[in-house]
């Protein structure tokens, strides 16, 4: 990147300091699930493990880590569905199952809306 002739010696570009802000916002896929897992109090090596399987317990961990990859760390449909090989519309019923429990369930909202601050949910989730 060339320097313009304006610049403070010793002062990041904006651009670049915006990008840095917003890589440090952004957690890496992984820590994202591992916080979900932190709070279920599961392992994520057993949560993987039992992915195939539509126990409660390891279908709303599914759910919420798959929201955040798409709504938080902006990952497309097809990649947070991939994460946990599921496709795009699972993780579409995903998001509106979250927002649905968030908007009804008071013990949901309490142990899990904390992730989810700052986030909207897509305007057209229930069309």
């Amino acid at each position: 990147m060339e320097a313009s002739v304006y610049a403070i010696p010793g002062f990041a570009p904006i651009k670049q300091i915006k990008k840095e802000a917003q890589q440090k916002e952004k957690q890496s896929d992984f820590d994202l699930f591992k916080e979900v897992c932190e709070i279920t109090r599961k392992d994520p090596v057993e949560v993987m493990k039992h992915n195939g399987r539509r126990n409660r317990e390891y279908v709303v961990i599914r759910q919420i880590a798959m929201s955040l990859l798409h709504m938080k760390n902006n990952r497309s449909l097809s990649y947070a569905g991939r994460y946990f090989s599921k496709n795009h519309a699972t993780v579409y019923h995903a998001m509106k199952t979250v927002k649905n429990l968030l908007d009804t369930d008071t013990m949901f909202r309490m142990q899990y809306s904390h992730l989810f601050v700052g986030i909207k949910f897509p305007v057209n989730l229930y069309n």
